[in-house]
């Protein structure tokens, strides 16, 4: 066996053959939450815009993150403690019986439904995610983490988008009674007697009902997939572990906590920091784009392939840092937090677009397009050395809790951007009303948060910079 093999596959007898099936097994349990996650919050947040219900979105998303910040404690600690397949397995089981619930939810139009299956899908996420991300290191070497990362966040990027995208496919199918009357991609032919034993679709409602019943039955067959699939994953082997850490009763203060302590190691406490700064910029980075997507009066289909081509870049930067070992973030963290800034000065840059570039046709939706992909190129860059340096770097007995961590950091960031994210959009609107136009207005302030955001990243990429060339930091 080559050293390339011996780095891919850590344990086992099967070689590479065995390191990709651990690949593909672990990167499809990964993919599929991903996908399951997105289809049923998309059909949620589609199915509550059509309503009117505008609040839906933010209720979807902090009940989806809620668990992270509340039990990310635990699930980092029972991954340390029971076998990690194990909790693979039922955590899969768990969103397959929350689905069931949630098409159920979503055929007869039950809003507190669908927000309480979200919670359900987001709680078992918070125990899956250290469960699977801590058996990636136990399951190979060090070299091969930045690799395996890398292609399971390709896997994750394209079922994000597919979930996105069949959401809406899937809520659009139609029924008719008559067989010659069923011609089109999304009509179906329902025969009576079936129709008789489903009054849900019966009535004016019913082809409303339909498409969501198309959804739900799709997205319960790809839940039970998923857990065929979790059953092929590896198991790892069981670490020895010298340390004894009692069962952390107080949730999220333990998390902060074991946060705080992890100071001794300031290496890891500094990637722990960048991580979770990394998704709260790209939970509001994603809400700017569609702020200024529909201020410069781009469609919502427009908006949404802005958004696509941020996370395609991601997925394009995080093959190239695929290719690097885990310490690779001393020198990557920096230049790829300034390219992200430069970048996100360019998209600020986007309403004179026109201006800058006369001679080029469809000048100001090329330039957004392109400024955002390379944005995620450099978040891409900037993201998997990182989360390769947190698998690897605690000790076995350490992983899953530090994981945990590192899932509680993240979701709290997510909400403290959000949060800032008013404050900042409400001062630079009311600065631009005071200097533009209405219109005008809009487009300056919604413009002037990605200068904000560029700055940020520069200040980090400067103090990043000079932390690291002082410590010298390494594995």
């Amino acid at each position: 066996m080559n050293n390339k093999q011996a780095h891919l596959q850590k344990n086992g007898d099967g070689g590479r053959g065995a390191g990709v099936c651990a690949v593909l097994s672990m990167g499809g349990c990964f993919a599929l939450g991903n996908f399951t996650d997105n289809f049923y919050k998309q059909c949620a947040v589609l199915l509550a815009a059509s309503a009117g219900l505008t609040s839906m979105q933010s209720y979807a998303t902090v009940l989806f993150s809620l668990p992270f910040i509340l039990f990310s404690a635990w699930a980092g600690w029972l991954a340390d403690k029971v076998p990690k397949k194990h909790i693979v397995v039922g955590a899969k089981a768990v969103e397959c019986v929350a689905l069931l619930l949630g098409a159920w939810a979503l055929l007869h139009g039950l809003w507190a439904g669908m927000l309480a299956v979200l919670f359900f899908m987001g709680l078992q996420a918070t125990f899956f995610s250290p469960a699977l991300n801590g058996a990636i290191p136990e399951l190979f070497e060090a070299p091969a983490v930045p690799r395996v990362n890398s292609l399971i966040k390709l896997a994750s990027t394209v079922a994000v988008l597919a979930g996105i995208a069949g959401a809406g496919f899937f809520l659009d199918f139609r029924y008719v009674l008559a067989p010659e009357q069923a011609a089109g991609l999304h009509v179906v032919h329902m025969p009576d007697a079936v129709l008789a034993w489903m009054p849900a679709l019966q009535g004016a409602g019913g082809q409303l009902a339909f498409g969501r019943g198309m959804a739900g039955l799709f997205i319960i067959l790809v839940a039970v997939v998923g857990v065929l699939v979790a059953f092929t994953m590896r198991q790892p082997p069981r670490q020895q572990h010298t340390q004894q850490h009692p069962f952390p009763w107080a949730g999220p203060v333990d998390s902060f906590r074991h946060f705080w302590a992890l100071r001794g190691d300031s290496a890891l406490f500094l990637v722990l920091c960048a991580e979770a700064f990394f998704y709260g910029i790209a939970a509001i980075a994603v809400i700017s784009v569609s702020n200024l997507s529909a201020a410069l009066g781009y469609s919502d289909t427009f908006s949404s392939m802005l958004s696509s081509a941020l996370m395609v870049g991601i997925a394009v930067g995080a093959l190239f840092a695929g290719r690097t070992p885990a310490e690779s973030w001393q020198r990557l963290l920096a230049p790829a937090s300034l390219g992200m800034g430069l970048c996100l000065w360019a998209v600020a840059a986007t309403p004179l677009a026109p201006t800058l570039l006369p001679w080029v046709p469809m000048a100001q939706a090329g330039w957004f397009f392109v400024w955002l992909f390379l944005c995620g190129v450099c978040g891409g860059v900037y993201l998997i050395p990182l989360a390769s340096f947190i698998q690897v770097r605690p000790a076995p007995s350490e992983k899953g809790r530090v994981i945990g961590v590192s899932n509680f950091l993240s979701f709290v960031f997510i909400a403290c951007c959000g949060v800032l994210f008013y404050v900042v959009a409400a001062g630079l609107g009311a600065v631009a009303a005071a200097l533009f136009a209405q219109e005008t207005a809009r487009v300056a302030a919604s413009a002037g948060v990605f200068l904000v955001y560029g700055g940020v990243l520069a200040g980090l990429a400067t103090v990043v910079w000079r932390r690291v060339h002082a410590k010298g930091w390494s594995l």
